[in-house]
């Protein structure tokens, strides 16, 4: 949005102003005329928009002036001078008064605070990506321990094995032709779901899970996973604490980067605003530190 080149002639009583309007989001650009042996005139920016005239500036330092003499022309047999004077639209000039208190001030909340304002929806972002980064962490953690516990009796290590069925032409997992039932940490029970299967799945179980004691009872086939030797057990506790410490340090690494966001939209917050985010950082990094602490705390007493 940019008026240019426009150009509005005002006459005031003994004198004579040319005064060109540039608005821009961060500069506006007066000219103000010098008619020699009148003195200076001073200088008065104006913004033509919606048919309107608004003050936004009404005086100038000397030493704002950019650059020397520009154009000299003539009008009614005087001569006069043009200075180009640049304006920051979005700073406040030294001794220039917007205070809205007082008359010729602005009308709404000062341009710089609109400018910087933080909103509601851009702290819910921060805020939602902060939680995600967390849950990532945490879920970091549970996917390593759940690795090392693998060496446990879970149906899950047995159910997808394929075995062949009397009266069937192709192979079916293990998990559609019986039940499957965790007795302990180390031990399987799997329960055909017809007894003319009972013979099939022995032999496929003691074939393809040769480093695990497979043995048939009546209706049923009992699968023993060997124990955790001791340096299996140090060496599974071990890496549960070091990911425990590197998931801690990915928390506090992202809620650094967060305090540094918020740092760079302090101006944009009221005091009131920033110290209360800080407490729900502060509090949401705690939670998922609890959360990584009881996780890997759970896992170490299931250890031994």
């Amino acid at each position: 949005m940019a008026l240019q080149g426009m150009l509005t002639l005002v006459y005031l009583p003994s004198l004579l102003w040319i005064i060109t309007s540039i608005y821009s989001n961060a500069d506006v650009k007066a000219v103000a005329l010098r008619i020699p042996g009148s003195g200076n005139l001073g200088v008065s920016a104006f913004i033509l928009s919606s048919h309107r005239i608004l003050p936004s500036a009404s005086s100038l330092s000397p030493t704002l002036v950019a650059s020397p003499l520009l154009v000299s022309t003539s009008f009614n047999s005087q001569h006069l001078s043009l200075h180009e004077f640049p304006l920051n639209a979005s700073k406040k000039k030294k001794g220039v008064d917007r205070s809205r208190s007082k008359k010729g001030g602005l009308d709404d909340v000062d341009s710089d605070a609109e400018a910087t304002a933080v909103s509601e929806a851009d702290l819910d972002a921060l805020f939602a990506a902060l939680r995600a980064k967390l849950k990532d962490c945490e879920e970091h953690l549970r996917n390593k321990i759940s690795r090392l516990t693998l060496h446990r009796a879970t149906p899950s290590l047995v159910e997808s094995l394929t075995v062949e069925l009397p009266g069937e032409s192709k192979e079916k997992q293990l998990q559609y032709a019986s039940r499957i039932m965790s007795k302990g940490p180390y031990e399987l029970h799997v329960v055909p779901l017809s007894p003319n299967y009972l013979d099939a799945i022995f032999v496929s179980l003691s074939t393809k899970l040769v480093d695990y004691k497979v043995t048939m009872q009546p209706d049923r086939i009992s699968v023993v996973i060997p124990s955790m030797t001791d340096a299996m057990i140090q060496q599974a506790r071990s890496i549960v604490k070091e990911t425990q410490q590197e998931v801690k340090a990915r928390i506090r690494t992202a809620r650094q980067d967060l305090l540094k966001k918020l740092k760079a939209m302090r101006k944009g917050l009221s005091d009131d605003m920033y110290f209360r985010q800080e407490k729900e950082l502060d509090s949401a990094v705690k939670l998922s530190e609890q959360s990584v602490d009881n996780v890997a705390n759970k896992a170490l007493r299931n250890l031994g």
